[in-house]
């Protein structure tokens, strides 16, 4: 009889709980969903893309604030426009070279504990103190989206037409609403090919573009006014180029063995991987 007792007790005690238990859940659900309904507060819908959550609370992007535009890359033609202040090219000394081993830049970068600003699998995704960029491969040229790094907003979205072979590395860089970019075509090619430039996306217009067969690299190097790219290939004289960042003029201009391929800086120096060798400069 006792033991009937002690049975039916703990079978009691214990759906007392589960009750409890079941009103938690119930009340923790019914308060999320009317903390994340936004009701006539949000004119964003639920297609909208999620920005984040706060306090519970989804706040979506309105698609309209992002600016999307088309850039044309074809019709760019080399200009520079006249500038206050002149850039100060960078000098650059050879602190080490060494032929390329077939393990690859990215041991070669490891091994030297360099830092690259890239994500992804495939590295379409970078991102600087300001900005997150990435390469969309969606279109029949290559579509650059930029996020604000703080927020997440998406800002722009500006397909390029360009033939951009090496569109996942950190090869854009936004500043006071100009884009710093490269247009890649073939290096062989007579003319309009294998060069950066500066466009006003605010604007809509093309504010500079450097020479021909300037940029060919994965990736550039903003640092000091500059713009530090690089420039090669089979049968052609390979460079590391500085560039004019307010006019696209080349300043300093200095010649390696092999085309370059990637670009890091670290301290004071400059680590440079190319096609058959791997460089490291000193930059005063």
């Amino acid at each position: 009889m006792k033991k009937i007792r002690k049975k039916t007790l703990f079978a009691l005690c214990s759906a007392i709980i589960f009750a409890i238990m079941l009103f938690a859940v119930l009340y923790g659900a019914a308060f999320s969903r009317s903390e994340q309904d936004p009701g006539d507060e949000s004119p964003w819908t639920a297609e909208s893309p999620l920005i984040s959550r706060e306090y519970g609370a989804a706040i979506y992007q309105d698609p309209a604030a992002v600016k999307s535009l088309a850039i044309d890359c074809s019709d760019f033609e080399q200009t520079h426009p006249e500038s206050d202040t002149e850039a100060d090219p960078i000098a650059l000394s050879v602190a080490s070279q060494s032929e390329r081993r077939p393990t690859g830049i990215d041991d070669w970068y490891y091994s030297n504990k360099l830092y690259l600003p890239m994500i992804g699998m495939e590295w379409d995704i970078f991102f600087d103190e300001e900005y997150i960029y990435r390469w969309m491969d969606s279109y029949a040229y290559p579509s650059l989206t930029i996020c604000d790094r703080e927020t997440g907003i998406q800002l722009y979205e500006a397909l390029i037409t360009t033939e951009l072979y090496k569109p996942t590395a950190n090869n854009a860089y936004l500043k006071d609403g100009i884009l710093y970019a490269g247009c890649i075509g073939r290096e062989d090619a007579p003319s309009n090919t294998c060069f950066m430039f500066a466009y006003d996306l605010e604007n809509d217009r093309l504010v500079w573009r450097s020479r021909d067969k300037t940029y060919n690299t994965s990736n550039f190097i903003v640092k000091d006014g500059l713009i530090i790219c690089g420039f090669g290939g089979t049968g052609l004289t390979d460079y590391i180029y500085q560039i004019d960042i307010n006019t696209g003029e080349i300043v300093w201009e200095t010649q390696i063995l092999s085309a370059p391929y990637l670009l890091v800086e670290s301290g004071e120096q400059l680590y440079v991987s190319a096609y058959e060798h791997n460089y490291i400069f000193n930059m005063t």
